[in-house]
């Protein structure tokens, strides 16, 4: 059985430190995947389990063991949100 998209990335990331997303597409076409959507929605699920960070529009870097801030309304902020 082949690589999975995501191990394609990830392994696209390990060498280049940054991905660019025209230049990822190349790279996996050349791999046989064939949907650009499949590409951009790894990307977000890889951005979002913290894996790679988005450094701009269609750019992406390994993460490196960095958090990623997620903001969650307090109690205070709950009550306020509910009162408006």
């Amino acid at each position: 059985m082949g690589k999975t998209c995501k191990e394609y990335i990830m392994e696209y990331a390990n060498l280049n430190g940054i991905l660019r997303s025209d230049a990822l597409w190349t790279y996996l076409k050349d791999n046989g995947e064939t949907s650009k959507n499949t590409m951009s929605c790894t990307l977000t699920k890889l951005s979002d389990e913290g894996l790679l960070l988005r450094t701009g529009r269609g750019e992406y870097a390994l993460s490196k063991g960095k958090m990623k801030f997620t903001a969650q309304a307090g109690e205070l902020e709950k009550k306020i949100y509910e009162a408006l």
